[in-house]
């Protein structure tokens, strides 16, 4: 390196260090609590809701949806607001209704803002009906203490997690969130992401869909009483101790592999993968099929 690129670069170093230094020293003064930073000005807003449901449909965008159990009996939204922000809350035909409306024009996205949007739901009832909560970047939150009868979530890039009982259909959908679903025992189970991971564990249903185009699949302890299916393209497939009367597994790139609980009537078929089966035959059947991924799997009662 000549001597004038040496100074140059000594001079560069310097300036970034110095860059380093004064943002340090500007979010120590801060306490590094970076909210005084938000364009928006926020505040929480609870709305006491009175009138009987049995159902909730939430629109959130870009917030958070949490249920939560009530621990004074009653029912509440608690909605992070702004003068531009604002939230609809009523109950018709027995069904809560949760909206978020954006009154900002277009140049008011353009800002800073630290911390999350929240649509929080204190519920006095653990059993209800129909559960439909919908958010385009929030994260979707629902606890074991609840149990519905149906139960339908999508966020596009928000992560979905369901512990809650569902007793006839459940469906989740991301486009690039992880969705994390366990312990529930429903009729029919559907779950689709785009290129976010998919993780079922302790789930009982009759028929079971997943399916991703990049992201992984992880299922444990699933067992459906007729079709387990799953796809995807180039994402991994780790099923354990997962059974089914039928499976069908398939992927493009991906591995496809993991235990099974009963024995099965095993067909496989790979272009350039390695296959590991048992040696066994059952009426019950695994169709296994992948281009360049490997297959392997076991009975592990």
């Amino acid at each position: 390196m000549k001597p004038f690129q040496k100074k140059y670069a000594y001079f560069a170093l310097t300036l970034i260090a110095g860059g380093i230094l004064i943002a340090l020293c500007g979010m120590l003064a801060m306490g590094f609590d970076f909210t005084g930073m938000n364009t928006l000005n926020s505040v929480t807003n609870t709305c006491d809701v009175d009138e009987t449901f049995t159902n909730i449909a939430v629109k959130g965008a870009e917030c958070d949806i949490r249920l939560l159990p009530s621990e004074d009996g009653t029912c509440r939204v608690v909605c992070t607001e702004s003068d531009s922000i604002r939230h609809s809350i009523e109950v018709v035909n027995g069904t809560l209704n949760i909206t978020r409306h954006d009154r900002r024009s277009w140049y008011m996205h353009f800002g800073v803002w630290w911390g999350s949007m929240d649509i929080v739901i204190y519920l006095p009832e653990s059993e209800l009906g129909e559960l439909n909560a919908t958010s385009v970047s929030g994260d979707i939150e629902i606890p074991e203490d609840f149990s519905f009868e149906t139960a339908a979530l999508q966020s596009t890039s928000g992560d979905i997690t369901c512990h809650a009982h569902v007793e006839k259909d459940l469906s989740a959908a991301t486009t690039s969130g992880n969705i994390r679903l366990g312990g529930s025992d429903c009729e029919a189970l559907s779950v689709s992401s785009t290129s976010g991971d998919i993780s079922i564990t302790d789930v009982r249903c009759r028929n079971a869909e997943a399916g991703t185009v990049s992201g992984n699949l992880k299922l444990s302890g699933v067992v459906a009483g007729e079709i387990l299916r799953t796809k995807s393209v180039s994402g991994d497939t780790g099923l354990s101790r997962c059974d089914a009367d039928a499976l069908i597994l398939s992927s493009t790139s991906g591995n496809i592999e993991g235990s099974l609980l009963t024995d099965k009537s095993f067909a496989a078929n790979t272009t350039s993968g390695d296959v590991s089966l048992p040696q066994t035959s059952a009426d019950t059947t695994c169709e296994v099929s992948t281009v360049s991924g490997d297959i392997a799997f076991s009975i592990r009662p």
